[in-house]
């Protein structure tokens, strides 16, 4: 009897396992699967066209595709709703991964009669924080948020995810034609998304208003905002201090705002209005602009901080960057492009540690010419991938930036690779203990950040690297014993060969 009653006790405390909800060859439709499904549990959909307007009913599931989102489409036509629901408390736990949304119309909050007034073409969240990977969001619609909209108390984790052809651009407003994210109570993370060829009356791709969402490593390409912000809106309700979004290691590229009615049309990639940004890392390419600032509008109350952004490539003649009424810092930036905009209606624009084409007031500001490997790339088109902003041996910009003003956090450069790698062959003219970041969003990779202890470059280290070294060292070569980088030979330089040594190559 006592073994009986513990073995019951033990079974009973075994946390059940986990199922997999097969649709459709278990559940004819995935809602059923999910109405089906208990906490842990996936709902894996197989390859299909699925109209449905679903609901996660507050429950921690996966909804998964069994073959990828090429194969696996949640279709919204015709659905007076958004694709996918999900408002009831859930969290991280709560994820989305592998489908393709499409054709959503989003959900009328205002009821029946109002089929302008919608949110979030293919997902509402409201009072959530799921976590959505690896799907691809194409033509959905909606008056705020084409494909996502987040309301009130969410956090969504958006990771590897495609947006394109997203639209929210009624006559009567509308913003954000991927994604809308509204007030200090939403915060948003994405990492490595892209963002191309969607519409916004306000922020062709996306906006933010009221709040600090992240941005890490998203591409933003041939956005329009039909009125403001080519790619990005950044905003708030009222002139007052609050949270500010940033963005790390992000490309905007062709992104235009204007309509080409002549109305409006500012910040060919990104306008600011009462709220500005932290952006690092970031390179502006071939955005353009019907109205003011080809690049950025930086408006009313606006206050951001740019390091090591490079901005380049109108050759029109209206101002890469206009400024009104805000304050905007810049540092260990490249600026090619026409000159910055000059300050205006009580803005204050800092430059400082970078390079400007023509000059701009500033501390240790250059106009020389920043040596790009290949802007225009390959294929001669400016604002495609191809284009090579890397700094060429040689250039002013290696070494030449302040160590001091990096943000917490930003360790990489646009291509992933580390910041402050020295290069021995550069004079240091920065500003901080070397190794010295460089100007602009790419960091040249000097020798020391391949590998020093492969002095003799035969790919391998062996007795030869140790010899090389030694002669290097006795004959007072810097480029190739100086291996802290610090201009000058001593027993720290054989103490970081030999760590290099024994650590080994990548």
């Amino acid at each position: 009897m006592l073994r009986s009653t513990l073995v019951c006790v033990a079974l009973a405390a075994t946390p059940a396992l986990a199922d997999e909800l097969l649709v459709p060859s278990e559940y004819a439709t995935v809602q059923a699967a999910v109405d089906a499904a208990a906490n842990g549990d996936t709902v894996r959909i197989g390859p299909g066209t699925y109209n449905e307007a679903l609901n996660t009913l507050g429950k921690a599931i996966t909804l998964a595709s069994t073959d990828g989102p090429a194969t696996t489409i949640l279709d919204g036509t015709g659905l007076v709703d958004s694709i996918l629901t999900i408002t009831s408390g859930e969290g991280p736990d709560t994820v989305v991964t592998g489908l393709t949304f499409a054709n959503g119309t989003g959900k009328q909050l205002l009821g029946p009669g109002t089929p302008w007034y919608t949110q979030g073409g293919a997902i509402f969240l409201d009072n959530s924080a799921p976590t959505i990977t690896e799907c691809v969001f194409d033509t959905n619609t909606a008056l705020f948020g084409g494909a996502i909209m987040c309301q009130s108390n969410t956090a969504p984790t958006v990771t590897d995810c495609v947006f394109r052809n997203g639209f929210a651009g009624a006559d009567n407003g509308g913003g954000g034609g991927a994604v809308y994210l509204v007030n200090d109570t939403s915060v948003g993370h994405f990492e490595r998304c892209l963002f191309e060829n969607n519409t916004g009356r306000q922020g062709g791709a996306i906006y933010v208003i009221n709040n600090a969402s992240r941005f890490i490593e998203c591409d933003f390409v041939a956005n329009t905002g039909l009125v403001l912000a080519g790619a990005a809106q950044i905003g708030a309700n009222q002139n007052i201090p609050g949270p500010r979004p940033r963005f790390d290691r992000c490309r905007f590229l062709r992104n235009h705002a204007g309509d080409g009615s002549g109305f409006l049309g500012n910040g060919g990639a990104i306008e600011f209005f009462y709220r500005g940004a932290e952006m690092n890392d970031c390179l502006f390419a071939g955005n353009t602009a019907e109205g003011n600032g080809q690049h950025i509008a930086h408006l009313l109350g606006s206050d951001s901080d740019f390091t090591n952004c490079t901005i380049y490539g109108y050759n029109g003649g209206a101002l890469p960057i206009i400024t009104a009424q805000s304050d905007m810092r810049l540092v260990n930036c490249i600026i090619w492009d026409a000159a910055v905009g000059g300050t205006s209606l009580g803005s204050t624009v800092t430059v400082s540690q970078s390079i400007v084409r023509g000059g701009y007031t500033g501390t240790n500001n250059s106009s020389a010419d920043p040596m790009f490997a290949d802007p225009l790339g390959a294929d001669g088109v400016l604002g495609t991938f191809d284009d090579d902003f890397t700094l060429l041996p040689g250039s002013p910009a290696i070494d030449a930036g302040d160590n001091t003003a990096r943000p917490t956090g930003a360790d990489l450069d646009l291509a992933g690779n580390p910041r402050l790698s020295d290069d021995p062959d550069t004079a240091d003219t920065g500003i901080g203990a070397a190794p010295i970041v460089d100007l602009g969003a790419f960091e040249a990779q000097g020798p020391t950040a391949a590998c020093f202890a492969d002095c003799d470059s035969s790919g391998s280290l062996n007795i030869d690297d140790i010899d090389c070294f030694v002669a290097a060292f006795l004959s007072s070569d810097l480029g190739g014993a100086d291996c802290d980088g610090n201009g000058s030979l001593n027993i720290d330089d054989i103490d970081c060969f030999v760590a290099s040594f024994l650590a080994g190559c990548p």
